[in-house]
This record gives structure tokens, sequence and C-alpha cells, in this order.
């Protein structure tokens, strides 16, 4: 199983709104974060679907946190990329789903409302 150490990294290195501006991303690292959101996702789902919901849990924090703290980008990034990524796990009618939909956070959960309530028709 993949570690999330090298995604950690990547949340400690994202600018907060309150940090200065100047600090911009560059576009490359910007396809990369699109790329790491993407590694995150995909380790999520394999974390669940393995039943080490501790792990899943970090990665939620991890995405809530980008949600919460870092620029409208990166939280675009994060909405489109990861909970799309997640929605079909979340999206089944089984206890693994429901186990998931209860470890998401504040952030991640609305996220994941607002992509429901858009894709119905």
């Amino acid at each position: 199983m993949k570690s999330i150490i090298p995604l950690l990294t990547l949340w400690q290195s994202v600018p907060s709104e309150s940090e200065n501006k100047e600090e911009t991303i560059s576009q490359s690292d910007r396809e990369n974060i699109y790329t790491l959101i993407q590694e995150l996702a995909d380790q999520t789902k394999a974390f669940a679907l393995s039943y080490h919901f501790k792990d899943v849990r970090r990665c939620f924090m991890v995405a809530e946190d980008l949600l919460q703290h870092s620029d409208a980008q990166i939280r675009s990034a994060v909405s489109n990329v990861y909970l799309y990524s997640l929605s079909t796990l979340l999206d089944e009618n089984n206890s693994l789903s429901s186990v998931l939909r209860s470890l998401l956070l504040p952030q991640l959960r609305k996220g994941y409302y607002e992509q429901l309530r858009t894709s119905l028709p």
C-alpha cells in the first residue's frame, strides 16, 4: 500500500489564504497538484476497499484542510477531482459507503452533497 507522506508534504506546502500571496504556485506545480489530488483519491479508495478506516480518515483530513485553507483553484481541484473520484464508492448503497459517508468531514460532505444536487435532473 502506498504512503500518504508525499501528500502530507503537499498539504503542508500549500500556502494558506492568510500567507503572502507573492508566494504563488506556478502552473506546473498546479498541474502537479491535480495529479497529487488524484493520487490522494486513489489512495483513499485503496484504503477504503481494504477497510483501513484510520488511513481513510487521514486522507479526508488532508482534503478537508485543502478545502479550508487553500486558494480557489486548489479547492476546485479537490471538489472536482477528489470528490468526483470517490463518488463511485460514496454513491453505492452498502455498508462501506455508509461508513465512508459518516467519515466525511464538514467541507467534504458539503462538496459531496453539492455534487449530488447538481447531478440530479
